[in-house]
């Protein structure tokens, strides 16, 4: 791809080059090979297809949109040929671009404890010039395990120079990973971190021990070694070396005799080399120890066995057969000579090898040291193994200890690994730009220039990325280098066995894949700001090796990457980065929030930069493109001396007022009123309001009165809506719309959205409903919510809330259910996805409440899959069971084809209903089945009337249970996701089984004495909408009127949409919510702070009984913006984890949200980090809890006004 993160809404481009690995000899693939390329999001749901042919550089490249609402998260980018699937990661965030760029770098990455290592930090803005005078703080963490930061520790905070510099110095007293950060603000409160990690050992050296063999005998010489070398792997000469041999003790079972202690100065490799004898047989360790310049002692040690026939002690085999080469890598054409170690002198065979045996030499073994020389050829790229063989003779002779049979001979064999890049593949690429700097919207002209490693022009295809530098601080680059992608290192697939032995294995090979691997120029104000300016994927060269491409900039002022990738026919391949300077002498920076909340004031900021030479007298202007959304309370006119490279920050005082999508243009004039540089910018200002909605639904005949109550509350955007249906067909279109606009995408609601809209789609089509807007808009919601339930299951074939949960019943049953129906639909499901999910139910049925059973019973019907015994079991019982339950088993059994038994069941239904009710409530109700099967009176009666309308059609009481369910009815569906699925699912089937009156009538709504609509209702227009604003209105009660001529009812549903106003102390709701702002260092609530400052966010819940599938939201104040780990940007705080569990958070549009499968009865903790990067007087809106599908479990907390003084 083209850079590895994005945001919502923005477009990912991709390519790939696909080729035949034949043995390390990659070749180019035929021009129409098939390619698919598909894009996961971050739970692993397939969002976009893509079917590719190759061209003639076997090629591809491709671009997937990502809707405005995606997902946040690692997404993956997969491109599949020949059946091998490569993958690419890429992150979707909400992020906001760094103005400059922190370097953080360490004098060494490898130190001892109490060394003093530098820190350098260099602060450089993107459209350049160093950032001077910025705040700096270096901060070292140490990383725990796991990979968690822990015990933060200052070490030094200050300010950058005029180079944009600034030091620090660290030192630790305990060993193990640390990570040193700097954290740096321009002047402006938002902040840039930047991080390098170093590791700390007990010494400034490390010391190995060579023995040779592990077997010696008695008063025979051999050689011991140790090798000292310092943290970066140079010898550490002439330093003292301390050997020391211990023999075993068989009193004490340890290594505590002393033999003999010798001491050895290391030569210029750092090696110290002792040669001696030792007279006992036995079992020794030798230990060597040395100390660096500062005095602090390393040590290593090893084992060996000095051996004679007399000795009585255990045996071990060893093969003491080393090879190893002269060098690290050798070119074509070099000779390579290979050492040799051995015990053993005699004929031996040396092969060269990868995926087959390319050379054979046979080679006289002459103990202990062998050299052997070979020329290395040009197929050996980009590596060969060789390896060395022989037969060595063995000691057979029975004794009292042999406990197996020992053969003749053994084969020994060692390998060694022979690197030869492959550098006659490597391209030259030349990026060459027209210019040294560009301005905003100007077009640069590049040439690119491809030569071979001989510095011949190539034929060769290029892809050009041109993308802001700035979103590379925020990740790291995600492509594999062309070079490591097809020409890695292969493993050696050579396999030798011997036939001394009668033993085989089966190997199958390795497939491995080849890896994802100025004052006098002005045309118009600044807007179009983008993240890639442009990208290229297949730009092709000329005869001399050339391409020009003119590159339309957009009006970013920063550093572009460009990124050019070639390619050839024969896969010679090549890279090259240049960086183009988009700038200006004079420029400003406006500093704005994502979005203000009505009755917020800002001091609304930018830093206006002068990159020249000479001081300049310089304005700048706020002008508000809508003054009755925002207000400026003070002068528009901002007047500076910029000294020569300075920087200054300025403010104007801003009031939201109301709700907008303001526009904010900033004006930057010279001394001569010439406009140098114009920014313009949308400020969007929200309600500081909570939106309320209260519903009546019903059936009218000739006429409706009902009075709606307005109460004392803010009613500028307040507002009745009527809606009338002629059917309940056209009612359900809502319901659809309801869930499809659902912003979240857990399993039960990704499956909520794909059901209703695959059953109501069909049965719609039955009834001759036409509406061909909607219709269209269908199938979509239902493929790519069935492509993300595969994404969703997991590995054991079931389901849970999300992909992290662990599998859960109701969530399986659930998810079978809905993927069976959508199937009987009409639209296609993976089979094996669903035979997965229903085997899982079968192995689990018993560990199953018995109504989740009967659920899950009916949910493997559908799929064709009957366990009538345990159906019989639970049906013979129905008292035990609720309504719901009894339901799904009556419809088991109809499926089944036992009618009757079914009819039994119905028959238990109707009876076991209170009389005069039109519905079934929770019957028999316990917390935890409520909670984790969504349970409910909606939900109930919906599979009551299921079962009527598919077993029991013509009975008497169906029509007034559908009326009730219809009653139920809310602004936004029927309740939570759940209960709108199964309503809809429920008045679908009661459709199917009767024809609706569907005659033209005419309608009036009267709002008091006021006729406000009119028009005619039918089968040419199902459906009416009337809204009635409030915003003139006072407080009371007020009549409304709705009256029909026609004959048969409508469907009717009055909606009062009202907005109460969110002012502090108005906590509300059956659960306590509360919400702390702390400074991690203080520790006590406020909610006054300085810019700059480091918040810690506590939402705290406390629940009197467990809850589950609960979201807790809060909404960030305009003036704070939270610390998002994901982004490499983001300092240390982000990285540690505070408070309660949570399944699943996110970030992003102003809120922070957790999601938790289940909360245990009392007081949870919530946190996140957040940074001061506005002054004013904020408004924080309520946080909220609730449980998804328990709508009678919620709270809200205070509201809240947070101050932040300018200037801090």
């Amino acid at each position: 791809t083209e850079r590895p993160i994005y945001q919502p809404g923005q477009t990912v481009f991709f390519k790939g080059i696909i080729r035949q690995d034949n043995d390390a000899l990659v070749e180019n693939v035929a021009a129409g090979v098939p390619v698919t390329a598909v894009l996961y999001d971050s739970r692993n749901n397939e969002l976009s297809r893509q079917e590719l042919l190759t061209n003639d550089f076997g090629t591809v490249n491709g671009a997937f949109q990502l809707a405005d609402g995606a997902a946040l998260g690692d997404y993956q980018v997969r491109l599949s040929a020949y059946d091998v699937t490569e993958r690419l990661s890429i992150q979707v965030e909400a992020y906001r671009k760094p103005d400059f760029a922190v370097d953080l770098t360490l004098s060494t990455d490898r130190a001892a404890v109490d060394d003093i290592i530098n820190v350098t930090v260099d602060s450089s803005y993107f459209f350049g010039g160093p950032v001077s005078g910025a705040g700096v703080t270096v901060n070292v963490w140490q990383v725990a395990d796991y990979d968690y930061w822990s015990n933060k520790r200052v070490l030094r905070s200050g300010q950058t120079d005029e180079a944009g510099l600034f030091t620090a110095e660290f030192s630790g007293n305990e060993t193990g990973k640390y990570i040193v950060e700097a954290v740096v603000a321009n002047g402006s409160s938002y902040t840039v971190a930047s991080s390098a990690a170093i590791e700390l050992f007990p010494a400034a050296h490390q010391i190995s021990v060579q023995r040779g063999s592990y077997l010696q005998q008695p008063n025979t010489p051999f050689t011991v070694r140790a090798t000292l070398l310092d943290l970066t792997g140079a010898p550490a000469a002439n330093r003292p070396v301390e050997f020391v041999f211990y023999r075993y003790s068989r009193s004490s079972h340890r290594y505590s005799l002393e033999a003999e202690r010798l001491s050895v100065q290391t030569d210029s490799r750092g090696v110290a080399s002792l040669t001696l004898s030792l007279p006992e047989a036995d079992w020794y360790r030798v230990l060597a120890r040395s100390a660096d310049p500062a005095g602090r002692v390393v040590s290593g040690e090893r084992w060996f066995l000095v051996w004679s026939r007399s000795w009585q002690g255990y045996l071990a085999q060893d093969d003491s057969l080393r090879i190893s080469p002269d060098r690290d890598s050798y070119l074509p054409g070099d000779t390579a000579t290979f050492i040799i170690e051995s015990e053993y002198s005699g004929p031996a065979l040396l092969t060269l090898e990868r995926g087959a045996v390319y050379d054979v030499l046979p080679v006289a073994l002459t103990a202990p040291i062998t050299f052997v020389e070979l020329p290395i050829q040009a197929h050996y790229a980009p590596n060969v193994h060789a390896t060395i063989q022989h037969w060595d003779p063995l000691d057979n002779e029975l004794t009292q200890r042999t406990y197996r049979s020992v053969p003749d001979l053994m084969l020994r064999v060692a390998t060694t690994e022979v690197t030869v890049p492959a550098t006659d593949r490597l391209l030259n690429v030349e990026i060459i730009q027209d210019r040294e700097s560009y301005k905003p919207g100007e077009t640069a002209n590049v040439t690119l220039r491809v030569t071979n490693w001989q510095g011949v022009p190539v034929s060769a295809e290029i892809e050009l990325a041109v993308v802001d530098e700035a979103i590379f601080a925020l990740a790291a680059d995600n492509v594999t280098p062309l070079y490591d992608a097809f020409y890695f290192n292969r493993p050696d697939q050579v396999r030798t066995l011997d036939n001394m032995r009668p033993q085989r294995s089966l190997w199958i090979p390795y497939g491995g894949g080849m890896g994802g691997g100025g004052g006098d120029y002005f045309d118009g104000p600044r807007r179009e700001f983008r993240d890639t300016a442009a990208y290229f994927p297949a730009l092709r060269t000329d005869a001399n090796g050339e391409v020009q491409v003119a590159i339309p900039l957009p009006d970013n002022l920063t550093t572009w990457r460009l990124t050019a990738r070639a390619v050839t026919g024969d896969t010679q391949i090549g890279t090259m980065q240049e960086q183009l300077l988009v700038t200006q002498d004079l420029l400003l920076q406006p500093l704005l929030p994502a979005q203000l909340v009505e009755g917020d004031t800002i001091q609304l900021s930018a830093l206006l930069h002068n990159r020249t030479g000479t001081a300049l007298t310089l304005a700048a202007t706020l002008a508000l493109a809508d003054e009755t959304a925002l207000a400026l309370r003070g002068s528009a006119v901002q007047e500076v001396v910029l000294p020569a490279g300075g920087q200054q920050l300025i403010g104007w005082p801003i009031e939201a007022l109301t709700a907008s999508e303001a526009l904010v243009t900033i004006t930057m004039t010279n001394a001569e009123g010439q406009i140098v540089d114009q920014v313009e910018l949308p400020l969007p200002v929200v309600r500081r309001a909570v939106h309320s909605v209260t519903s009546e639904a019903g059936q009218l005949g000739a006429e409706l009165a009902t009075t709606v109550t307005i109460p004392d509350s803010e009613l500028r955007e307040a507002y009745v809506a009527v809606t009338l249906n002629r059917t309940i067909a056209s009612s359900l279109l809502d319901g659809l719309e309801d869930l499809t606009g659902y912003p979240y995408g857990c399993v039960e609601q990704t499956m909520s959205r794909a059901l209703p809209n695959a059953v109501v789609s069909r049965a719609l089509t039955q009834l001759n409903v036409v509406d061909p807007v909607r219709f269209a808009s269908l199938t979509p919601y239902i493929e790519a919510s069935v492509q993300r339930l595969y994404g969703f299951q997991h590995g054991d074939g079931g389901w849970g809330w999300w992909f992290s949960d662990p599998t859960h019943d109701y969530q399986t049953a659930w998810v079978v259910f809905g993927l069976a129906q959508t199937a009987e639909s009409g639209y296609p499901v993976n089979e094996t996805v669903l035979a997965n999910g229903s085997d899982w139910l079968a192995r689990h049925l018993t560990e199953m409440d018995e109504r989740t059973r009967a659920f899950a019973l009916y949910a493997m019907a559908l799929t064709g899959r009957y366990e009538l015994n345990e159906t019989r079991i639970l049906a013979a019982a129905p008292d035990r069971l609720d309504s719901f339950s009894v339901a799904a088993l009556a419809l088991t059994l109809h499926e089944a084809g036992y009618a009757a038994e079914a009819q039994q069941l119905i028959d238990y239904l109707l009876a076991s209903r209170p009389a005069g009710q039109s519905y079934w409530s929770g019957d028999i109700e316990d917390g935890y089945y409520t909670r984790k099967t969504m349970a409910s009176d909606v939900r109930n009666t919906a599979m009551v009337l299921t079962a009527l309308a598919r077993i029991r059609p013509a009975a008497p009481q169906i029509d007034e249970i559908a009326d009730w369910l219809m009653g139920q009815r809310q602004a936004f569906g029927w309740g939570t996701t759940n209960e709108t699925s199964f309503a809809i699912i429920a008045l679908t089937d009661y459709l199917v089984s009767r024809s609706e009156f569907s005659e033209q009538a005419a309608y009036e709504v009267w709002w008091g004495d006021e006729l406000v609509a009119s028009g005619t209702i039918g089968p040419e227009a199902p459906q009416a909408s009337v809204a009635i604003p409030l915003a003139e209105l006072t407080p009371g009660e007020f009549p409304l009127r709705v009256t029909q001529t026609g004959q048969g009812p409508l469907y009717y549903r009055v909606d009062t949409h009202l907005y109460e106003q969110a002012s502090p102390g108005a906590a509300a709701g059956p659960v306590a919510v509360t919400r702390s702002y702390r400074l991690p260092a203080a520790g006590e609530p406020t909610l006054s702070f300085q810019p700059g400052d480091l918040v810690r966010v506590e939402l705290k819940v406390v629940v009197s009984e467990a809850a589950a599938y609960v979201l807790v939201e809060d909404k960030v104040p305009a003036g704070l913006e939270p610390i998002n780990p994901g982004l490499d940007t983001s300092s240390g705080e982000a990285q540690q984890h505070y408070g309660s569990h949570y399944s699943y958070l996110e970030m992003r549009d102003g809120r922070v949200s957790f999601f938790i499968t289940e909360l245990a009865p009392g007081t949870h903790t919530f946190v996140y980090f957040a940074r001061v990067v506005q002054s004013g007087t904020f408004s924080a809106m309520p946080a909220e809890m609730y449980a998804m599908y328990d709508l009678t479990v919620w709270g809200r907390s205070a509201g809240a006004i947070v101050e932040i003084p300018p200037g801090g």
